[in-house]
């Protein structure tokens, strides 16, 4: 057995280490959860990819903490809180934007990262999707 003054160290160390690693295997194994999106903040432009005439209405969304508000033709609108869930459709992780309480209450936007810093979005209705956009710095 080391009795040196920094054997303890390293053993703490290599503890430490395995722990992470352990932790690393187990988040990569199959059927275990995966991490919800980063959340978004600040402003993103908004294309609507199902239904390009939309882009003529909406515009993006500036996400302030856990709220979001619209940028449309007729300015801000349609203000919601903005939460890690899991999506409606398939049960992977997503940002949830939820408008319940206002006139868009029966819209939940799911927004998966595209891996450049911006989200895929879709608007539904239930389970039912709406449309489909893209949301880009």
């Amino acid at each position: 057995m080391d009795t040196s003054p920094t054997a303890h160290l390293r053993r703490g160390a290599v503890a430490v280490a395995a722990g992470a690693l352990a932790g690393a295997v187990t988040l990569a194994a199959p059927g275990t959860t995966q991490a919800a999106p980063p959340m978004p903040s600040g402003y993103y432009r908004g294309d609507v990819t199902s239904a390009p005439i939309a882009d003529t209405v909406w515009f993006g969304k500036n996400f302030t903490g856990s709220r979001v508000v619209n940028n449309t033709a007729i300015g801000w609108a349609f203000p919601g809180a903005v939460y890690p869930g899991r999506s409606v459709q398939d049960g992977a992780p997503v940002i949830v934007v939820d408008y319940s309480g206002t006139a868009v209450g029966f819209v939940r936007d799911e927004l998966r990262a595209d891996g450049r810093g911006g989200y895929w979005g879709r608007a539904l209705n239930g389970t039912t999707e709406l449309l489909r956009f893209h949301l880009t710095r």
